[in-house]
């Protein structure tokens, strides 16, 4: 995804078809309620656009809290047109649109359970935890990573 904020508004004709400070996903026009190819507009031009860094990448780990309590979430997408974010909570629970004021980023990593099951946390929840997992390799920062031990250790390699 490829994302451009008019910094100028950008008119055609006397209509104005981006406006000052709109984001727009370059990898996605349909939402734009007309043909952009028709008027050949370049969002490379740095008059008029320059490319938006999001706050957070998408698969970042974050924590959410609302009145009923925190909860360890990925960031499943980010949505232009509201400057928002999806996220999914890690265990499977819900999915919510929130703003970047409402999630905190967090340093999340993969271990393998005593049951042999992959999970995900975050550095600070549990510190005892953090140190252990850490000291004996079974902290990994991409699920692949900790499947690849986990495979390893199921196939006697380890």
């Amino acid at each position: 995804m490829e994302i451009v904020e008019c910094i100028n508004s950008v008119k055609v004709g006397s209509q104005i078809i981006f406006r000052k400070g709109e984001l727009i996903d370059v990898d996605n026009l349909s939402r734009i309620p007309f043909d952009c190819s028709v008027f050949d507009i370049n969002f490379n031009n740095p008059e008029y656009f320059r490319k938006y860094k999001q706050e957070y990448n998408i698969g970042a780990f974050v924590l959410y809290s609302n009145t009923k309590g925190t909860y360890f979430c990925r960031i499943a997408e980010f949505i232009p047109s509201s400057k928002k974010y999806r996220i999914k909570e890690v265990n499977g629970g819900f999915s919510e649109i929130v703003s970047e004021r409402d999630i905190v980023l967090v340093n999340g990593y993969y271990f393998i359970n005593t049951e042999g099951v992959i999970c995900a946390t975050y550095i600070g929840k549990n510190k005892m935890r953090d140190k252990w997992l850490f000291l004996t390799g079974n902290q990994f920062k991409t699920e692949e990573e900790a499947k690849n031990r986990y495979n390893e250790i199921t196939n006697g390699k380890y």
